[in-house]
């Protein structure tokens, strides 16, 4: 039964949105009792398992991402919206054989990719309309960035590629625990490379500039005129009373501390 679903993922090549739909949806009628059955236990059911994320991206994407302005459509997103990418990484997250993968990944590009195209186009007609307050490109913008601020005894943890839909599964994990979380979102600082989106969420956002006409997107340091390496960026966080602590290192507790982790990023651009 494995092999009938991966045939039947497999010609959903040819199919319209619509109809590649209507046959996931049929599919999981057929197959998605599997999931309770000894072999998933066994890990003998892959595509079971990712079927049931296939559904719900294939229910998430029939609602086109819109609004009127880009205000409009982020609004729609964070409500929902972000169901749909959320269920690729999971349906993937269920497969390992590559027969598999190449089976999960047709049945995602047949309904996903349309949509995912339709989102970025009506996105960039909205911003040529809107312009976004981060298209200035200053890290110190105020009305682009939302500057993180810490308290003694508090660390900020940077998660270098940390989107929202994956944000969205951390919360779960941390509302699990018994934890408190305050969700929030704002614009990405342009362009969205962790050179120019990191410092412009720092405590030292403010300490920045952006110099427009240069080829790399590196701000630099109003003060000085310097570009912001790694070891300015430390320096000025030093100078707020920011630690910056490597893995592993808890510096002093009573203080401040700023942290990375690059994982989600490395991990995405290892796995393509």
């Amino acid at each position: 039964m494995e092999a009938e679903l991966r045939q039947s993922l497999l010609a959903l090549e040819e199919k319209t949105p619509a109809e590649a739909a209507q046959k996931i949806t049929a599919l999981e009628a057929q197959h998605g009792e599997r999931r309770t059955w000894v072999w998933a236990d066994l890990g003998q059911a892959p595509l079971a398992r990712a079927l049931c994320h296939l559904v719900t991206l294939a229910e998430a994407t029939k609602t086109a991402l819109g609004g009127v302005t880009p205000e409009a459509m982020a609004q729609t997103y964070t409500e929902g919206g972000w169901h749909a990418d959320a269920a690729v990484l999971e349906s993937l997250t269920c497969v390992k054989a590559h027969d598999d993968v190449e089976a999960v990944c047709v049945a995602i590009r047949a309904v996903y990719r349309p949509w995912l195209e339709a989102a970025a186009r009506r996105f960039q007609e909205l911003v040529n309309e809107h312009p976004l307050p981060s298209c200035a490109g200053n890290p110190a913008d105020t009305a682009t960035t939302e500057r993180t601020r810490a308290e003694s005894e508090c660390v900020i943890l940077f998660a270098d590629g940390l989107r929202f839909d994956v944000g969205q599964k951390l919360k779960v994990a941390i509302l699990a625990r018994g934890w408190q979380v305050e969700e929030r979102w704002h614009w990405v600082a342009l362009p969205s490379v962790t050179a120019t989106a990191k410092p412009a969420v720092s405590p030292v956002a403010d300490q920045l500039s952006a110099d427009l006409e240069a080829d790399e997107f590196r701000p630099f340091v109003t003060a000085t005129g310097k570009a912001l390496t790694t070891d300015r960026f430390r320096q000025l966080l030093a100078e707020q009373g920011y630690q910056t602590l490597p893995a592993g290192e808890i510096g002093d507790p009573a203080g401040m501390g700023w942290t990375e982790l690059g994982d989600f990023e490395y991990y995405g651009h290892a796995q393509g």
